[in-house]
């Protein structure tokens, strides 16, 4: 993993905005790990104590006192679990912050912890007998038939055209890895954390002008966290 994602269209929107803070975290073929390694398996249900913003981000700090970036992925751009995890494989993490969000108290270790509605598969055992194929846990784990491994959403989730396997991104399309056969029961969902990336930079979108005025004091605050700060032309 390294520091930048790519700009331009995703589901959520047309692209970076000008002017704007993005918490990124780019991903690379060569990385030390794939990105799968950094999806939540089991997804965890998200505890009572840990306060999640509807829209934006929460900063959360956990018992060794490391700050973490809490971002509820929205099901209105993001229907399913695979959908946000697909853009992110081509294009990296990139997530709009709020200009006054304390990053500062973010360091090296701070990670994302993405959350989603349907994150749990919560009837796993009632869909196993009607799944098109084996499915294969994408962290490598070697889990019993029976249970909500991650790796299932890409067997559960619909397709876009009845008969295939796509789904269309906002560039582009992937392909799921499986189906569920005639006569599935409905899948049922819980809100979960399905994975823990780490944060590798802070951007700010910048005019050919570069960064200038009361955007340094913006800056300087942002260089008081443990992660690189970059000026990214628009």
């Amino acid at each position: 993993m390294h520091g930048l994602a790519q700009g331009g269209r995703r589901l959520c929107g047309d692209g970076r905005m000008l002017g704007g803070w993005y918490l990124e975290c780019a991903v690379s073929a060569s990385g030390a790990h794939p990105l799968d390694h950094f999806l939540v398996d089991f997804p965890t249900l998200v505890p009572p104590h840990l306060t999640v913003n509807a829209l934006g981000v929460t900063l959360w700090t956990d018992p060794k006192g490391v700050t973490h970036v809490v971002d509820l992925i929205g099901e209105g751009h993001y229907p399913f679990v695979p959908d946000f995890w697909e853009e992110a494989r081509r294009m990296g993490f990139s997530r709009k912050i709020s200009p006054t969000l304390p990053v500062g108290k973010l360091s090296a270790q701070s990670r994302f912890l993405f959350i989603h509605n349907k994150a749990l598969i919560a009837n796993p055992e009632a869909l196993m007998p009607h799944l098109d194929g084996t499915h294969v846990c994408p962290t490598g784990k070697r889990h019993p038939g029976h249970t909500n491994c991650t790796g299932l959403h890409w067997w559960v989730t619909p397709s876009a055209t009845p008969g295939t396997l796509t789904r269309y991104l906002g560039e582009g399309e992937y392909e799921l890895r499986g189906r569920l056969g005639a006569g599935a029961p409905a899948v049922r969902y819980a809100r979960a954390i399905f994975a823990s990336v780490p944060i590798t930079g802070i951007s700010r979108i910048v005019g050919q002008g570069g960064v200038q005025g009361a955007n340094q004091a913006q800056f300087a605050a942002a260089q008081q966290s443990g992660l690189p700060v970059y000026a990214v032309p628009v």
